[in-house]
């Protein structure tokens, strides 16, 4: 977006997903999500590959509690 000279977040809002160190990191500071309970996001994403290949289906229920971490970007 630096390259095309679009303005985060005056022209454009972005949020992240899994609040990394990496977020810390970029500038401006990215606004990220972060999921109850470390490797939460495993489980989750295992669901869906299984899901996707055929070798599972969808558990009755899944619960996380997200949290926003605000950063620049929103």
């Amino acid at each position: 977006m630096r390259e095309r000279e679009i303005a985060v977040p005056g022209q454009m809002a972005i949020i992240g997903c899994d609040d990394s160190p990496a977020a810390e990191r970029i500038r401006p500071r990215l606004t990220t999500l972060r999921f109850d309970g470390h490797g939460r996001w495993r489980e989750i994403a295992g669901h869906l590959h299984a899901m996707i290949s055929g070798e599972g289906n969808a558990p009755d229920t899944t619960v996380s509690e997200p949290a926003v971490v605000l950063g620049e970007t929103t």
